[in-house]
């Protein structure tokens, strides 16, 4: 139900305080909900200022704003705060409240009520977020606390984050390079890490579960004069559904802020994360169901098989308040990421042998970057004005050891234990010579934009220019790949609210958004002759248009968005032989709708809806050999739905979500209608809690009905990853 933001604390670092004019656009927008003032309420002054409220570009709203799980504030759209009826572009939030009561332990559990959204786990090691056609993780920028979370390349290893440390969760659908720069080309994913507090706050909680899974979370918060500080812990172990898939993770997060003056505060936010994870194998596929007999259970990597990660990250935040509707931030973050990786997991139901794919990376890279951006609040020619302006510098090194492997064993289904070819050479082949590669790469962009409200109308613009260097050199060669460029990108969007009255709001937007990422260079070996590979930065524009409802005073949101979606220049992997991939650019373009409806019908009872139907498209996709264009992108489902509701009874809390997605083909490589299509499936999943005083106990089963089903794949190969087996978590937790 709306209700008026209370004053939060001033710790929250890095906060944007919303001045005066800005707060009364956001007051207007909640009465616009509630009852009609009573006569005495009407008369009072209306340019009575009011209480300043906590941007939360880089933490949590706080106070009652953030628990409103209908029409939220939320930030991630256009770094500042603003309702989602008014916010013209596709927003879904998820609050701590939603993760709790869901006994969610991965990511892709915590996302499962946002419209659209596929995952896939390659081989306990890569989880992957796909939305729009779009397949990679590096699609969509990854922010943790406003610092982006990412590798050189743009993809981000989810894998690092445990879900027990996630406060708050908002992912905002379509292009945004023009607010956010590189890698922001199908969406951004917000996570925010400091508890919402006005007050000290220490929660425990430990799970265990299916699969010997254990995990323990532990975080604590206490406000400080003029600032705050916080810790998020946590560890895990699991035996994983594959056999021989064990993994352990650990995370911690510190941070502590103060204010040194009257107008500046400063804090120091510091992350480490370590996960070290043995990888299973994916699964042969005929006729889009596993081949051979195989189970999910079934592991055939070669021993050794593994993922090592650790990631290392120090942040300084900067808040200077200057007056007069006047703000500056900055964020400078130093971080380092080393990564150990084997191959050794492909399977494929080929009627010639094959060998498993054994290979080895050792990389260590570290990124410095730096984002600066002062903002004015303010009242102007009638309406509310928020102008922002800055820039942003980053700069990384990826080194990287990869040995070589010849004459490797090969194997023949359904035997994928026992070689048929060189057998003497089990597991990996023969080892050859070490590759050294270095990347370096270096990008800073400037942008301006302006939002701006005026009665019924809001206006979101922007525009943003980013200039990119990148270089490869490798040992055994002396040629080097160097690729430069800059792009400009731009963003543009407006709701109006074509009914305003106390029983409903509703509220029709349009905008056009654009984003780019630089793609890698890198360099190819063919008769003995090295040349650079250079391919053409990914750039999508998309248009949208659509309506949000706001009803029941506040107690429905609804929200509709017809989209297209086109991607120029996408990096596509083709494969020359059983060995070698080779990549090109592609251009691709998604069509559809995307709805989501959710309620609150009281205290007790409240749920979600979604739905997406979605026409994704290679319009042009060349190799060498062959023409693919006009092919449905790989893995890409033409519907997906969900619905959930969370009811409340006394002490004990039950929650349910449902999944459903529908056929889509496993490989796009292959001549039309040669590829095969992977039957439809839908996850149900339950959890039910019980709280006394202060403490809890929760158990949780997810997948109820077992279903064997392939969530994604990115190998381009007749095989995928299995979905989890049912599985069931007990959880029990304290709060303080």
């Amino acid at each position: 139900m709306a209700q008026t933001p209370p004053e939060p604390a001033s710790n929250e670092l890095p906060p944007v305080v919303v001045d005066a004019a800005t707060q009364k656009k956001k007051s207007a927008a909640a009465k616009k909900k509630q009852s009609p003032p009573a006569p005495s309420q009407a008369e009072a002054p209306q340019s009575e200022p009011a209480p300043p409220v906590a941007n939360a570009g880089a933490s949590p709203v706080s106070g009652a704003a953030a628990q409103d799980i209908v029409n939220p504030i939320t930030t991630t759209g256009s770094r500042t705060p603003t309702e989602a009826l008014r916010l013209p572009y596709s927003t879904t939030v998820v609050t701590r409240e939603e993760i709790e009561k869901s006994g969610a332990v991965r990511l892709d559990q915590v996302l499962r009520s946002v419209p659209g959204l596929q995952f896939g786990t390659q081989g306990n090691a890569y989880p992957r977020i796909a939305t729009r056609g779009l397949r990679d993780t590096a699609d969509v920028l990854v922010l943790i606390d406003g610092v982006p979370f990412r590798q050189l390349g743009g993809s981000a290893d989810l894998t690092m984050l445990p879900v027990g440390i996630i406060e708050r969760v908002e992912f905002v659908k379509g292009p945004a390079s023009g607010l956010y720069g590189r890698s922001a080309i199908g969406g951004v994913l917000q996570i925010f890490t400091r508890p919402d507090s006005d007050t000290a706050v220490y929660k425990q909680k430990a799970t265990v579960g299916s699969d010997n899974f254990r995990e323990t979370v532990a975080s604590g918060y206490t406000p400080l004069k003029g600032g705050a500080a916080s810790i998020q812990a946590g560890i895990s172990d699991t035996d994983g559904f594959q056999r021989n898939t064990d993994r352990e993770a650990e995370f911690v997060a510190a941070s502590v802020d103060r204010q040194i003056t009257d107008w500046l505060t400063v804090g120091v936010v510091g992350q480490f994360s370590q996960v070290d994870a043995k990888r299973g194998s994916i699964i042969p596929l005929i006729n889009g169901r596993p081949a051979f007999g195989i189970t999910r259970e079934d592991n055939f990597g070669l021993p050794g098989a593994r993922f090592e990660g650790e990631y290392t990250s120090l942040s300084i935040p900067l808040k200077a308040t200057l007056g007069n509707g006047w703000e500056v931030h900055n964020i400078f973050n130093v971080n380092r990421y080393d990564r150990f990786a084997t191959g050794g997991i492909t399977i494929t139901p080929n009627t010639t042998p094959t060998n498993k794919g054994w290979s080895e990376s050792d990389t260590r890279q570290e990124i410095l970057q730096n984002d600066l951006i002062a903002q004015w609040n303010g009242g102007a020619f009638g309406g509310i004005a928020n102008l922002s302006f800055g820039g942003n510098f980053e700069t990384g090194r990826m080194d990287q050891a990869s040995p070589s492997f010849s004459n490797q064993p090969t194997y023949l289904g359904p035997n994928f234990t026992t070689p048929v070819a060189n057998a003497g050479n089990y597991p990996y082949g023969i080892r050859g010579a070490t590759t050294l590669s270095d990347t370096t790469q270096t990008i800073g962009g400037v942008f301006a934009g302006l939002d701006y409200t005026w009665g019924p109308w809001s206006l979101f613009t922007g525009i943003r220019w980013d200039t990119f260097e990148t270089t490869v050199e490798r040992s055994g060669t002396s040629v080097v790949a160097n690729q430069t460029g800059d792009k400009a990108t731009k963003r543009f969007g407006t709701s109006y609210e074509v009914i305003q009255s106390p029983a409903a709001t509703v509220a029709v937007f349009a905008n056009y958004t654009e984003g780019f990422r630089p793609q890698l260079p890198a360099l190819e070996t063919s008769g003995g002759v090295t040349l650079p590979r250079l391919l053409e930065p990914e750039f999508t524009r998309s248009y949208e248009a659509g309506f949000k409802v706001s009803a029941f005073n506040n107690a429905l949101f609804a929200e509709v968005t017809f989209f297209d979606m086109e991607r120029v220049d996408a990096q596509r992997s083709f494969r020359v032989d059983a060995d070698t991939f080779l990549f090109t650019n592609a251009r691709q373009d998604v069509e559809g709708v995307e709805a989501q409806l959710r309620y609150r019908a009281n205290d007790s009872l409240s749920g979600y809806f979604t739905y997406s139907y979605q026409d994704a498209v290679n319009t042009e996709f060349k190799t060498l050999t062959a023409d693919y264009s006009g092919n449905t992108i790989r893995m890409a489902a033409r519907h997906f739905a969900g619905a959930g509701f969370d009811w409340r009874f006394g002490n004990l809390n039950w929650n349910v979500s449902v999944n459903y997605v529908g056929e889509r083909p496993l490989r796009d490589n292959l001549p039309a209608g040669q590829s095969q299509i992977l039957p439809s499936y839908i996850v149900w999943n339950t959890s039910l809690r019980y709280e006394f005083d202060r403490y809890f106990a929760q158990a949780t089963v997810n997948n109820i009905a077992d279903e064997f089903y392939i969530a994604d794949d990115f190998s381009a190969q007749n095989a995928g990853n299995a979905g989890p087996p049912r599985e069931f978590l007990f959880t029990a937790g304290v709060r303080f």
